[in-house]
């Protein structure tokens, strides 16, 4: 049974969840419109250019990522399965959870 402080923590939780997305979606869009610009006719420019467009891709795809992560930890808290192991269905952690309040398993199973 979800106390009021169980129920409170989780809003909270949410509510950080919903903010990191909004970031990052944010982000990512910036990221977008930074890789769609011209690029420079000069090819010296045009090679840092290209290594800078590596960098913002992969930074947009670990972003990717993190969004995915968010959406089913929000996910998992409408469905009433959030802090709960997706592999062994323990409990995770709450320090876990408070330092990656998107973490799908418990820490024995992240390292298996």
């Amino acid at each position: 049974m979800k106390t009021q402080a169980d129920a409170a923590s989780l809003d909270r939780t949410r509510q950080q969840l919903e903010s990191k997305l909004q970031e990052l979606v944010a982000r990512t869009e910036r990221i977008d419109s930074d890789l769609s610009r011209k690029t420079n006719d000069d090819w010296e420019e045009r090679a840092v250019e290209l290594e800078d467009d590596e960098v913002l891709s992969s930074i947009g795809n670990a972003n990717l990522a993190e969004i995915q992560q968010i959406h089913r930890a929000l996910r998992q808290i409408e469905l009433g399965t959030y802090g709960i192991c997706t592999h062994c269905n323990a409990e995770i952690d709450p320090g876990r959870l408070e330092l990656l309040p998107y973490a799908t398993s418990c820490m024995r199973c992240s390292q298996a």
